[in-house]
């Protein structure tokens, strides 16, 4: 292959070049080396495991996925994800659990593959808008190791993107060819795809969007047969539109940065700049990206600058002649999948994220692409070898991206590298910490996120959890009491500080805690820690009979926690069932709990 093939065509604008048949099966014979090579870059994520950012919602905690019943199935079509509708999300989530239950392996093996089907379609994409098949190699390349998208791969939690993306652009594929090759079978499997994509992510509603700008990029008339084409699109991507409207109508709208209307414009141009950027020189990537932080009352002199570059660089687009349909078109393209998440109205915590980008990038591969091939035939081979040389450097440096989704402590700890006033990073590194053993460390992390946001509710959760860990119940109460103010809602803020009372004698308000946390989500995974407080509460104040029961329900949930039947032993005991209690016992210290051995010694005999 030369690097004059790579980019063939004559220099006549808005003409397609049909290539000979040869040209196009030697693409797609090298397509084999760019899945190896995607497939190579991307092995590094099998060593990642589940982290607590999304994962415990999608999977870890998620019960709708353990087994294929009707009620799990009605729940994937009535509950949200996430705040979002995606049925078919839960559905890929099944299969993986079925396969492989909570191994991580498996669910990084089913983004990989849905990857690898990603790039398969942006090869025929960009090669059926541009009719260069080996321009559309390299790009399909760029886009498989490009480090943008490793955000968009490696976490398990991106599986509504990634399958989103597969079946969107799966739709936009046939109805290229639709468009070659008019026939209702065409377009009726678009649109069944199209659909398929907007059961997993909102996102899918612009395929309506992206229809009419293909039609005007081809020039395709715009009468009665393409209205009624797009009709049953547009039918549904409103539909998708309100749905995700009513899921998320408790979402606070809430402008952590107080924003003028002219600070807002600002800002979303400024996001359209960050993404372009990252797009074309992808460095200084981060796990998350904050807000912007006002200096002395005023957002940073930069979000008014780059909108300045974004609308010169649309101003240059629009003169650019013979150029301007093809660009405009890349333009759009990028910019329309983008539109979605631009917060024009600052909310939550995330500014950017990298994984927006996944189906954008396509807009601006398929500019490059027509860019480059109307570059003089001289400046071709130059042209291909900085391509491939951009695909070696991606790689390596896609290869070591995936890292920083290791675990939680890598993945925290990576976004305080750069960007180190971010609260939600310390409260989680804090709980990443705890599950190490590091008490001293949680503690450290959460108090400096603390310091930072004192409204973090996960890192009071983490350093009343510290503290109680630390041998001072009555520090843990404080940020136990201070957490359940902030989220009422929370069960385990409520067993937190049923526990830390139930240290202090506060035997009633541990009672009480405690009962409120099962009321609140008696589906909890950990809520069989407060059926034990609750059962050692109730043996504190003399109601053995209560205990038991609470006990006896804690053991149910959880028959292997040695803990439970180390309390549930002394209760039996202390209630003169001494067959009962030593069984528990000796069970206990089986199950490792030694401080058993000098009860079993004391109160069992041999």
């Amino acid at each position: 292959m030369t690097s004059e093939s790579a980019f063939q065509g004559p220099d006549v604008p808005d003409v397609p070049v049909v290539p000979v048949v040869p040209v196009v099966r030697g693409a797609r014979a090298w397509l084999g080396v760019v899945v190896v090579l995607t497939l190579a870059v991307y092995s590094s994520s099998f060593q990642n495991g589940l982290l607590n950012w999304d994962d415990p919602v999608n999977v870890t905690q998620n019960h709708a996925i353990r087994a294929f019943t009707a009620a799990n199935v009605q729940t994937w079509f009535t509950a949200p994800l996430l705040g979002m509708y995606s049925p078919l999300v839960y559905l890929s989530f099944a299969i993986d659990y079925a396969i492989g239950g909570l191994n991580p392996v498996v669910y990084h093996a089913t983004n990989l593959a849905l990857h690898v089907a990603c790039v398969l379609l942006v090869f025929g994409i960009v090669s059926k808008l541009t009719s260069r098949p080996f321009a559309a190699l390299l790009a399909a390349a760029l886009f498989a190791v490009h480090p943008a998208n490793v955000a968009g791969v490696t976490p398990i939690s991106v599986r509504s993107s990634l399958l989103y993306s597969a079946l969107y652009l799966a739709a936009y594929r046939i109805y290229l060819w639709h468009l070659d090759r008019p026939a209702m079978t065409r377009i009726g499997l678009a649109f069944v795809l199209f659909l398929a994509s907007g059961l997993s992510k909102s996102a899918a509603a612009v395929f309506p969007l992206l229809m009419i700008l293909t039609d005007w990029y081809r020039n395709r008339p715009f009468d009665r047969t393409v209205i009624a084409e797009i009709l049953p699109f547009l039918a549904v991507a409103v539909g998708l539109g309100g749905l995700t409207l009513a899921l998320r109508h408790d979402v606070a709208l809430a402008d952590p940065l107080q924003t003028t209307w002219l600070e807002r414009a600002a800002l979303a141009l400024y996001q359209l700049g960050h993404y372009a950027f990252t797009a074309i020189a992808p460095t200084g990537l981060s796990p998350f990206y904050p807000y912007p932080e006002r200096v002395a009352g005023s957002l940073p002199v930069v979000v008014f600058a780059v909108p300045l570059i974004v609308l010169v660089i649309v101003a240059v687009v629009a003169l650019a002649g013979t150029l301007r349909r093809p660009l405009m078109f890349g333009l759009l393209f990028f910019a329309l999948h983008l539109v979605l998440v631009l917060k024009i109205v600052p909310v939550g915590e995330e500014f950017t994220a990298d994984r927006y980008l996944y189906v954008p990038l396509v807009g601006v591969l398929i500019a490059g692409v027509e860019l480059v091939t109307r570059l003089p035939p001289r400046l071709h081979r130059p042209a291909a070898w900085v391509a491939i040389v951009m695909v070696g450097v991606f790689s390596t440096s896609s290869y070591a991206r995936s890292a920083d989704w290791r675990d939680d402590m890598a993945f925290n700890t990576r976004i305080l590298e750069r960007y180190p006033r971010t609260a939600t990073a310390y409260a989680n590194r804090a709980a990443a910490k705890l599950q190490k053993g590091d008490v001293d460390g949680a503690h450290r992390d959460s108090t400096e996120a603390i310091r930072i946001d004192s409204s973090n509710a996960r890192a009071y959760f983490n350093r009343s959890t510290a503290e109680m860990l630390r041998g001072r119940p009555v520090d843990a109460l404080a940020d136990a009491n201070r957490l359940v103010d902030l989220d009422p809602s929370l069960a385990g803020a409520y067993e937190l500080r049923a526990q830390a009372r139930l240290r202090t004698d506060d035997l009633r308000g541990a009672l009480a805690d405690s009962s409120k946390a099962i009321a609140l989500a008696p589906d909890w995974d950990e809520v069989f820690k407060s059926y034990v407080t609750r059962g050692l509460a109730r043996a504190m104040l003399g109601d053995n009979a209560g205990a038991l029961a609470d006990l006896d329900r804690a053991a149910a949930l959880n028959p292997a926690e040695p803990a439970i039947l180390l309390n549930r032993g002394q209760v039996r005991l202390n209630a003169g069932d001494k067959a009962g209690g030593c069984e528990d016992l000796r069970k206990a210290l089986e199950g490792g709990r030694q401080d058993a051995r000098a009860l079993v010694a004391s109160r069992c005999g041999k």
